[in-house]
């Protein structure tokens, strides 16, 4: 049976790169979670998710996604997801929001 769940991953990083302050071309984005760290609020399943069956954490402990550019003006990102060991090209339906400024002054995109 195959059937839609609600669930994340705790643990992940992304980096970011631009070719200006303001974010407006931004390359090499990178998004990669730790396969250990899902959440469906079933732990059960959520241990099924890790095994050998789905991700398989103990051979391939991360997904990751990663793009070579996007326009902030596009709504899509093209890139290459990659899970186990199989990489394939997806398209992400994505909004830029702008940008924001931390409590450290780091310029970050939304």
């Amino acid at each position: 049976m195959i059937t839609t769940i609600d669930g994340n991953f705790r643990a992940f990083a992304g980096q970011v790169e631009s070719e200006s302050e303001k974010f407006e071309l931004l390359k090499n984005i990178i998004f990669k979670a730790n396969v250990d760290s899902i959440k469906t609020d079933d732990e059960k399943r959520d241990e099924h998710l890790r095994s050998a069956d789905f991700f398989d954490a103990d051979a391939y402990p991360y997904f990751s996604f990663e793009t070579s550019s996007f326009n902030t003006k596009d709504v899509e990102i093209h890139g290459e997801l990659t899970i186990r060991d199989i990489s394939k090209p997806v398209t992400l339906d994505a909004q830029y929001l702008g940008t924001s400024i931390n409590n450290k002054g780091d310029t970050s995109a939304n």
